[in-house]
């Protein structure tokens, strides 16, 4: 299941968003995966963007030796045509 909410700010060449997905299997393994990012998006013109966000991934049981939980912070630039 994914949910999308992007925002654009009025007056502005700003968008603040919100992704999100959460999967589990049917059968086999009880394991749940979520994954979020939430951040800014920022138009510098019609080709050009910087981007700020936040995202986070949550495994319910994990392969031995690592972390449930995974944060970052991501900051970048990208060209949109």
């Amino acid at each position: 299941m994914e949910q999308r909410l992007d925002y654009d700010v009025s007056g502005t060449d700003l968008e603040v968003y919100h992704h999100h997905e959460i999967n589990s299997y049917i059968s086999g393994r009880d394991n749940v995966f979520a994954k979020s990012s939430t951040g800014l998006r920022y138009e510098i013109s019609d080709l050009l963007y910087l981007t700020m966000s936040y995202n986070a991934d949550y495994e319910s049981d994990p392969a031995p030796g690592t972390e449930e939980e995974d944060s970052t912070w991501v900051i970048g630039a990208g060209f949109e045509f």
